[in-house]
């Protein structure tokens, strides 16, 4: 009878020491097979392994998510991404997604979703700045535009504003922009001289009067004269001819905010083309020539 109880006791602690065992690897298996998530925070290299000798297998997009099983205290994180197994530097991820600035390069349409069923909701023009937390790799990111949410194709998109090429051919009647200043030039209105200016202008057969009006739109006060102006009559001839008579008030500094209205005359035929130029001679961020803008019509 003591035989048996002892064997039986033997048992009984064999069993509860392997349990014992069972249960202590079942809880470190447990606690090592934890998955944690994680974004990519800076574009990442997948690595063949952790050994000085690794080689480069991809690269990783910014806000691609990735799964791992690796622990929180390890430099490089064992991941499995686009069908490839590797490993990636802790330093290149975070637990949240990254705000991404980028800029409409080319008018982009906003979409309800990315389906092949998608609808457009509205457009957005060039240089317009959006956020995204998509990942980079993807054709399509979702945005918020003016309140709305949805999305945008990738290629249209840059990660800095693109020079918007300067238009600078104007038609008579148009209002025009030349750096800082905003330019609005009448069309022509030919004049006899003598009741143009209450003088004898015995010479002069006909004046065409240009009414104009410079606002400057810039945070620099900025300076302008009639010299400013050139009349052109003819493009093929293209002869130049300068203001036979204007307004003082056109010439002067113009501070921010401020406007100048006046106007010039020119001695010039009825029915001719004309072109009058404005070239104030202001310079970009980058120090280059702000180019001339011109107004074309006939008189």
């Amino acid at each position: 009878m003591k035989t048996l109880f002892r064997r039986c006791l033997s048992l009984s602690l064999v069993l509860i020491l392997v349990g014992s065992i069972s249960f202590f690897s079942f809880s470190n298996h447990s606690k090592a097979a934890t998955k944690h998530y994680y974004y990519v925070h800076k574009t990442s290299n997948l690595y063949s392994s952790t050994k000085s000798s690794k080689k480069k297998l991809k690269t990783i997009s910014i806000n691609v998510r990735l799964s791992t099983y690796s622990s929180k205290t390890s430099s490089m994180y064992k991941v499995t991404y686009s069908g490839k197994t590797g490993y990636v530097y802790k330093a290149n991820l975070s637990t949240k997604p990254t705000y991404v600035t980028r800029y409409v390069k080319k008018t982009a349409n906003l979409y309800n979703n990315t389906s092949t069923h998608k609808k457009k909701m509205t457009s957005i023009p060039i240089n317009t700045k959006l956020t995204t937390t998509s990942p980079l790799s993807d054709k399509l990111y979702k945005v918020n535009y003016k309140g709305k949410n949805g999305y945008v194709y990738s290629d249209n998109l840059s990660s800095t504003k693109v020079k918007v090429p300067q238009k600078t051919t104007y038609h008579f009647g148009d209002t025009a922009r030349i750096g800082d200043l905003k330019v609005t030039v009448s069309y022509p209105i030919n004049l006899d001289p003598y009741y143009a200016f209450e003088d004898d202008f015995s010479d002069v057969n006909n004046v065409v009067e240009f009414k104009v009006s410079v606002t400057n739109i810039g945070k620099e006060a900025h300076y302008i004269d009639t010299t400013d102006f050139d009349l052109y009559k003819n493009n093929i001839s293209q002869d130049e001819y300068y203001p036979l008579y204007h307004d003082e008030s056109i010439s002067g500094n113009i501070h921010p905010g401020d406007s100048v209205r006046g106007s010039l005359y020119y001695e010039t035929n009825e029915n001719s083309s004309l072109k009058l130029t404005f070239d104030n001679y202001q310079y970009d961020s980058n120090f280059n020539k702000i180019k001339a803008i011109s107004f074309y019509g006939r008189n």
